[in-house]
């Protein structure tokens, strides 16, 4: 991760919101809507507690999307003729 330069003004006296820590201990804070801040340490900790909780998946969800190919033979299977245009949204998805 790249590092960032410390917060300026009111800012440089940031604390990570959960774990209270300074920037100056955690490094970078990634700052929320109304001065909220959360340090990368926190952000790994939540990432896997929503993984064990089975609400962030470890697969890409693109990984399953149907190619082109197969977006064709499915819309062959409800649209007559529209050759063309089938061909055409089969790519463009």
């Amino acid at each position: 991760m790249p590092k960032l330069p410390p917060p300026q003004g009111p800012k440089r006296r940031a604390n990570c919101s959960f774990c209270r820590k300074s920037y100056r201990v955690v490094g970078p804070l990634v700052e929320g809507p109304k001065n909220v801040f959360i340090c990368e340490k926190c952000i790994g900790q939540s990432a896997d507690m929503l993984r064990s909780a089975g609400s962030l998946s470890e697969t890409d969800p693109l990984d399953d999307f149907p190619t082109p190919s197969q977006l064709k033979r499915k819309l062959d299977e409800y649209i007559i003729g529209q050759d063309d245009v089938k061909a055409v949204l089969s790519v463009l998805v």
